[in-house]
């Protein structure tokens, strides 16, 4: 395969000679290493990313007794995949990445590289292998490149959408055969039988991400997974259990097949299904065998390793064309150097070839979503508390529990170990301390400690997640509102983060969190946390100049042109706009008025709602320097606010407190360590120092 063209703003071809290599393929197999999970998320019947093994399940396989299985049971009632075409699905990967990015961190500057040359998804790449040997499927991927990763994403063609939209009820009725045969086959607990009765969602899904390298080539994909073949209940929470799950792939086939439905599957299913199976290591795949009305009379199992056998296609010559092609494609994107740059990649079967152009400008639709790109770019925060090297959390466990037994505690040890570990691996050690122990190691954290010390250590060991929601609900309990812990944590997380809260604060407390804010709130406030909750900020990464001049007159006209204000208007840009877009808002406005948003936004509002709103301007313009202010407020004056001074060093630590650090110093004169060692002591204050990267001292 190989490029040529010489201007960007044209289309490139790709000639490639698409070589049909049959069994007689005499290249050897590409190095490839096994797919190794890493990780998993769960997507909900709204499509929305949950950081969780929610709709993992377990299989089951019905008793022969039950034969035939109608897959058509049900079948009015099904909810189909919602398609959203502005969604692309490679964003709940890049959601999984942007949850566990200290993990996937390669870079110990703060700059987001991952240990990845290519992020996809297992459909991308399965697709690019079978390309030597689809005659009649056409397909289109997008692809961009960002700080040395390149992202590929796949999109329907104008065709296939049609084609999509004119299926018949049938045809529908027939893809969703797959999904029911899943619900008969499978169920969320092994010791409990498959609940059949229900309609299927087609929109839920549980993934698996994995990690492998092709010929020098990091690949991290997810990949949608089926079920896991176990008795007992597998917690895949723990990696070595997730490495050692079998999972399942499962399928549904002709029962009797015809002369041309033996064809079709030698040349074409059987390829799809190793090639599907040969990308997350599953070694298993049962099909249920079906009549053309629906009804499964058996249950067949193949093996993957025997699956290609016999047929005309070649798995390394699959295997050797995706090296080549991701390999021609890396380094396409290296000449390109242009982050916000797309490459949109075309596979015309009929014609033979692959055609790429490459799409710059406001109108080119972006692959990663906005909040994504600001993660990633080089102006990624610094933080001051990275993960352990060599990091042994068994050791650490033992470590821990001889800190704490017998008369008296270690605490310098205690300090050592959870303020010198980031968060993912703090949850490691919890695992492996209830492993060996059979204690939690939180309840004892509070027996052996007291004070502030201990709340800072039970924050440490809480996963981020459940912090953000434990603060959020102390803030609401009891008498009174504390509006700033809403507005401090509402006010400056992205959508990803909100959502994921969202879920968690219903998970841990029972009640949905927009619920509790509008109960404990009112006025003007109260909208401004009811649409941040909602987490409708665009996030296409789309800039309009000519729209952020329209905005900042609407806020103008909204504001300082009208006796009283429209607070509705300030609501709804400050908090639907993508923070790119807000920027040129900001700066229009400047233009226009002589004078900063932030000015008007005082002398327009007042109270809670006010503070918000500037929260949301001081994230934009400069997230360092409105955490450097919380952390002076936290300490100024007479006594010190140890729970805000807590907070923000326990969730900005692992992001950009080394920023934060830096933005103190310029705004008030002095350095951080100084204001915590003036407003600290004892245990308590070492182990802030230890989290804000300070050496201790006396």
């Amino acid at each position: 395969m190989s490029y040529h063209g010489s201007n960007d703003n044209h289309t490139f071809r790709v000639n490639v000679r698409l070589h049909r290599f049959g069994t007689n393929f005499s290249g050897s197999f590409p190095d490839l290493s096994r797919p190794e999970p890493i990780g998993f998320y769960s997507v909900n019947e709204s499509r929305e990313f949950q950081d969780n093994a929610k709709n993992s399940s377990f299989l089951r396989l019905p008793h022969p007794s039950k034969m035939p299985l109608d897959l058509n049971a049900g079948i009015k009632n099904v909810q189909r995949k919602s398609v959203d075409p502005d969604y692309l699905d490679i964003y709940h990967i890049c959601q999984y990445i942007y949850n566990h990015q200290e993990h996937l961190r390669t870079s110990s500057t703060g700059r987001m590289e991952l240990l990845a040359d290519f992020v996809t998804l297992r459909g991308v790449l399965r697709q690019i292998m079978c390309t030597p040997y689809q005659r009649n499927r056409d397909y289109r991927l997008m692809a961009t490149c960002l700080n040395g990763t390149t992202y590929i994403s796949k999109v329907e063609t104008s065709e296939q959408r049609i084609e999509s939209q004119q299926m018949t009820r049938h045809q529908q009725d027939m893809c969703s055969w797959g999904f029911k045969f899943e619900q008969y086959c499978t169920t969320p607990q092994p010791d409990r039988s498959p609940v059949t009765c229900t309609p299927v969602n087609e929109s839920k899904e549980f993934a698996c991400v994995y990690r492998t390298k092709l010929n020098g080539l990091c690949l991290i994909y997810g990949a949608e997974m089926d079920c896991i073949k176990s008795d007992v209940y597998v917690d895949l929470n723990d990696p070595e259990q997730l490495r050692l799950a079998e999972f399942i792939e499962l399928k549904t086939s002709a029962y009797k097949m015809t002369q041309k439905q033996q064809h079709t599957f030698d040349n074409y299913k059987s390829l799809n299904w190793w090639s599907q199976s040969f990308l997350v290591g599953i070694d298993t795949i049962i099909a249920g065998l079906r009549d053309d009305n629906g009804l499964v009379h058996d249950i067949k199992e193949y093996s993957v390793r025997e699956l290609y056998r016999h047929k005309p296609w070649s798995p390394a010559a699959m295997t050797t064309f995706l090296s080549n092609f991701l390999h021609e494609l890396k380094s396409l994107m290296h000449r390109i150097k242009d982050s916000n740059a797309v490459v949109i990649i075309d596979y015309k079967a009929g014609r033979n070839k692959i055609q790429y152009s490459v799409r710059r400008g406001p109108d080119v639709k972006p692959i990663l979503p906005e909040w994504y790109r600001q993660m990633m770019q080089d102006s990624q925060g610094t933080p001051t508390l990275l993960p352990a090297q060599g990091f042994d959390p068994v050791k650490d466990a033992h470590d821990l529990r001889k800190a704490m037994k017998g008369f008296g505690t270690d605490e310098d040890k205690l300090i050592e170990i959870i303020c010198r570990r980031n968060n993912e691996q703090r949850q490691e050690i919890q695992r492996q301390y209830k492993t060996h122990f059979g204690k939690d190691l939180i309840e004892d954290i509070k027996s052996e400690t007291s004070g502030n010390f201990q709340k800072l250590l039970v924050g440490l060991l809480r996963p981020i997640v459940d912090y953000y929601c434990a603060e959020l609900n102390d803030a609401m309990a009891g008498l009174g509102t504390d509006e700033e812990v809403l507005i401090e944590i509402l006010c400056t997380l992205s959508n990803v983060e909100i959502h994921t809260i969202k879920n968690q604060y219903l998970r841990l407390y029972g009640a949905h969190l927009e619920s509790e804010l509008k109960s404990e709130t009112s006025g003007n406030f109260k909208r401004l946390l009811t649409s941040l909750c909602a987490a409708a900020r665009d996030e296409s990464g789309r800039v309009d100049p000519n729209k952020a001049k329209e905005d900042a007159r609407e806020l103008l006209k909204a504001g300082e042109l009208r006796v009283g204000t429209d607070e509705s208007m300030f609501n709804m840009i400050l908090c639907q706009r993508n923070y790119q877009q807000l920027k040129f808002i900001f700066q229009e406005y400047e233009s226009v008025t002589g004078h900063s948003l932030e000015k008007a936004l005082k002398k327009e509002f007042s109270g809670d709602i006010m503070e918000g709103l500037i929260a949301i301007y001081k994230c934009v313009t400069n997230k360092a320097e409105y955490f450097a202010s919380r952390l002076h407020k936290s300490m100024a004056g007479i006594g010190t606010n140890d729970k805000q001074l807590i907070r923000v060093i326990i969730t900005r630590c692992e992001i950009d407190l080394a920023d934060i650090k830096g933005a103190f110093e310029r705004l008030y004169g002095k350095s951080l360590k100084s204001w915590i060692k003036g407003d600290t002591s004892g245990h308590y204050k070492h182990a802030l120092y230890a989290l804000v990267g300070e050496q201790r001292s006396s």
